[in-house]
């Protein structure tokens, strides 16, 4: 999947499309993105504890509202964002579906008409308590998965299957709370992205579309949604 770099949104967003941005969450940007954010996001930011924690999720947050602005022709200061019971946001009384993942200093938009979504991201990086992980997160078909992988590709299989774990259960909008164990994914390096079994619900692992995503050297990410004649548009948000 080709990044195409641009300085501005594409719109409109037609409802065959996901829209999917990769950028860079450059904190010196904090100071003139505060302004779009809503005075309970602003006070969000503060509670949390380093100050570039505290920058960085006032940038994601502010290029969200940017990003939003565009495709609904709004001034971003002025979207209301609801949250749901597990804290996924959205906008009452629109079709517009996002849903955002972060790892570091990078950060993934995604984008759709009228149907949820979900992204995850993460660096990849040497994990002391990776085998732990698995025997705690993963599913037993998974766990059988990743232990007949060669030792050479077990730090790229677990980073596939945990992030595309993770964008199911936002595209299901439960967050963790959705059991782990419930659902299969594939894992194996260079092998399709696949929702290969969901507990109770035999036919609906065929309705899934899970795409690998690579926006950045060392970043792993994973894009979910139900359907699968989506045209996916990848995009690299340049600083500006």
């Amino acid at each position: 999947m080709e990044w195409t770099a641009v300085a501005q949104p594409i719109a409109p967003l037609v409802q065959s499309e996901i829209h999917l941005y990769s950028a860079v969450l450059d904190i010196h940007h904090s100071g003139t993105l505060t302004h779009l954010l809503s005075a309970d996001e602003q006070e969000r930011a503060q509670r949390l504890r380093f100050e570039q924690d505290r920058r960085r999720f006032i940038v994601r947050r502010g290029l969200l509202r940017q990003l939003l602005g565009v495709y609904l022709s709004q001034e971003a200061q002025t979207l209301k964002f609801a949250y749901t019971l597990h804290r996924k946001p959205y906008l009452p009384g629109y079709p517009l579906h996002f849903n955002v993942a972060d790892a570091e200093d990078r950060a993934l938009f995604a984008f759709a008409r009228y149907q949820a979504l979900g992204v995850d991201l993460e660096h990849m990086h040497p994990m002391p308590d990776m085998e732990d992980v698995v025997s705690s997160m993963f599913s037993a078909t998974e766990q059988r998965m990743y232990r007949a992988l060669p030792a050479a590709q077990k730090s790229a299989g677990f980073f596939n299957c945990w992030t595309r774990k993770e964008a199911f259960i936002k595209a299901m909008g439960e967050g963790l709370s959705y059991p782990l164990a419930d659902f299969d994914v594939s894992l194996k390096p260079g092998a399709a992205a696949r929702v290969l079994a969901v507990r109770g619900d035999a036919q609906s692992a065929a309705a899934w579309t899970l795409l690998d995503l690579r926006p950045a050297k060392d970043f792993v990410g994973a894009l979910a949604v139900v359907g699968h004649d989506w045209l996916v548009r990848s995009y690299a948000l340049l600083a500006g």
